[in-house]
């Protein structure tokens, strides 16, 4: 009875250790597009109204609706802020080029030709320019839809191409693959040669102080924190000179919980990004991996561990009976 007892209490305990390493090492499920940044502001030189430009590399890690994005003093207490998105802003700074994606083609038999445009960030895309390389002649009807995961697709929008007319916008859509269909009719597919993304330049208008030196960041990605609420915009909208421009250091991957300058972070170059997301993968299938050979070694253990005491019992009941 009391072997019994020690079995079951050693599968348990082992099923209870499995559990707890899997939950260790599962990874959180907060939105998918959203991954915690901070990136330090330049050098505060004057007091007044400052222009914060948001470059792709740093929108990437953001929610869609950019409501995690916080600027943060040297002691982690937010700073007021106004965000402007729309591109016809007198102040937005243009559109800023996205790294290209990769462009995969499958023709169909049902006349349709479909693109996946794969980037290597959920970037924010507002316009598209299509580089065909042949035919010469065409006019075609375009469906833009985003990828959200391996089986759905949300439509964007739907436009019509021909050789003077090849660039359009886009409602912005965060993602990090697009998926075009153009009917071509009883035509020869068309060759996309190359797909040209743009984000705008959407921005951020905040009150800075020079007497806090460089110790102001901007922080995102943070899974707890809702869209603010400030006075600010009702002070904004009469600035009658343009605001100072202040740009951003490097992103930065924000390891710790904590927003602000006292978050622990690790270096992310803003000019391509793919290096850290690929190291993170990378890590997490060592980390995986690990995880799947203790649960296998456990299981060979308990059966290594039955399969002696099995073998033990038949041949005391094989002695038993002889006697």
């Amino acid at each position: 009875m009391k072997r019994k007892y020690r079995i079951k209490g050693l599968l348990a305990g082992g099923l209870l250790w499995i559990s707890a390493v899997a939950g260790a090492q599962s990874p959180a499920t907060d939105d998918s597009l959203a991954i915690p940044v901070t990136a330090r502001v330049d050098s505060v030189t004057r007091t007044g109204f400052y222009r914060i430009i948001l470059p792709p590399q740093f929108v990437a890690k953001c929610r869609p609706d950019l409501s995690d994005l916080r600027i943060y003093k040297p002691d982690g207490t937010a700073v007021p802020y106004v965000l402007r998105t729309a591109i016809h802003d007198k102040m937005n700074a243009g559109y800023l080029p996205l790294p290209d994606p990769t462009i995969s083609q499958k023709d169909s038999s049902n006349k349709h030709s479909y693109y996946r445009l794969q980037y290597n960030d959920a970037y924010r895309i507002e316009r598209l320019s299509l580089i065909i390389s042949k035919p010469i002649l065409y006019k075609r009807t375009v469906r833009i839809m985003a990828e959200e995961d391996s089986t759905t697709d949300r439509p964007v929008t739907c436009v019509s191409i021909d050789p003077k007319d090849t660039v359009f916008l886009l409602p912005a859509v965060k993602t990090k693959a697009l998926l075009i269909d153009i009917a071509n009719g009883d035509n020869a597919p068309l060759v996309i040669r190359q797909v040209v993304s743009a984000q705008s330049g959407i921005y951020l208008l905040a009150y800075l102080l020079a007497g806090e030196g460089n110790g102001y960041e901007l922080g995102a990605g943070d899974s707890i924190v809702g869209p603010p609420d400030y006075d600010l915009h009702y002070f904004t909208d009469s600035l009658q000179q343009h605001p100072f421009d202040i740009a951003l250091q490097p992103v930065r991957l924000r390891t710790g919980a904590a927003s602000g300058r006292n978050a622990r972070v690790k270096q992310m170059a803003v000019a391509d990004g793919p290096a850290a997301d690929e190291g993170s993968a990378s890590m997490m299938a060592r980390k995986s991996g690990l995880l799947l050979w203790s649960i296998l070694i456990f299981i060979l253990l308990i059966l290594i561990f039955v399969s002696i005491k099995l073998a033990r019992a038949v041949s005391q009941k094989e002695k038993h009976d002889r006697l």
